[in-house]
């Protein structure tokens, strides 16, 4: 019986990712493009909060520009800064 050769490396031990000391501290910002239009928009906006697992959903255009992607953020930042 024969063994195949191995063509990658051996498997090391995960390294656990920082956790964020303060909540909206580390984020992920995706979009969800290519969608049915509801209401004039065809594009989701998703940001996440890795600490809290919190997410907001922004509907956007397919065509946003990157002046109203920081406009959307930073009307996110004032909203979670006033409910904390």
């Amino acid at each position: 019986m024969q063994s195949k050769p191995q063509h990658y490396k051996p498997y090391r031990s995960l390294k656990q990712l920082p956790i964020p000391k303060w909540p909206w501290n580390s984020i992920s910002i995706n979009f969800i493009e290519k969608l049915l239009l509801s209401s004039e928009f065809d594009t989701i906006l998703v940001i996440i909060d890795w600490l809290t697992k919190q997410v907001i959903f922004i509907p956007a255009h397919d065509t946003i520009t990157f002046a109203k992607l920081v406009f959307h953020f930073m009307s996110l930042l004032t909203m979670v800064q006033s409910l904390s």
